[in-house]
C-alpha cells in the first residue's frame, strides 16, 4: 500500500510539473506570436494548424486565455502548481501552501493591477483593468 502510494504522488507531482511547464512554455510562445494566432484561433473557423505558438492551437488558447485575463500575473499560476507538485513529490517542509497560496492570490491580483496604470492590456490583463475601474470609482484618480 505504501509504495502504491508513494507512485501515485510521484506521478501526480510528475503530471503538475508537465501541466505547469507547458503552461510556461505557451505563456512565453504567446508575446512573440499572440497576435497572429489571434486569427486562427478567434471566430467561427477555428484552424490550429496554422499558429504560431510552440504548443500549437492548445498553447495558442490556453495562453490567450491566462494572459487576457491575468496579464503577467498568469505566470504566478504554473509557479504555484510547480510549487505545489514539489511539496508533494519531495515532501519539502520548508514549502508552506496555506501561506503560498494567499500570496500568490495577493499577487495575482496587484500585479495587473499595477501594470493597469500603464494602459497596456496585454500587461495587465482583464482583471487589472477591472479592478483599476473600480478602485478609481472608489478612491479617485491618484
Amino acid at each position: 500500500m505504501n509504495k502504491k502510494y508513494q507512485q501515485s504522488k510521484f506521478i501526480i507531482s510528475l503530471i503538475l510539473l508537465t501541466i505547469s511547464l507547458t503552461l510556461i512554455l505557451a505563456f512565453n510562445s504567446y508575446w512573440q506570436y499572440g497576435i497572429e494566432d489571434q486569427s486562427e484561433i478567434i471566430g467561427k473557423i477555428k484552424n490550429y494548424e496554422n499558429t504560431n505558438n510552440i504548443l500549437g492551437g492548445f498553447g495558442a488558447l490556453t495562453s490567450s486565455f491566462f494572459i487576457r485575463l491575468f496579464g503577467v500575473g498568469a505566470y504566478l499560476i504554473p509557479s504555484f502548481i510547480i510549487l505545489f507538485s514539489l511539496k508533494i513529490w519531495l515532501k519539502i517542509k520548508r514549502i508552506n501552501l496555506l501561506n503560498l497560496f494567499p500570496q500568490h492570490i495577493f499577487f495575482i491580483l496587484w500585479i495587473p493591477l499595477f501594470f493597469s496604470s500603464t494602459n497596456n492590456k496585454l500587461l495587465s490583463g482583464k482583471i487589472g483593468l477591472f479592478l483599476s475601474e473600480k478602485l478609481t470609482i472608489l478612491i479617485g484618480q491618484v
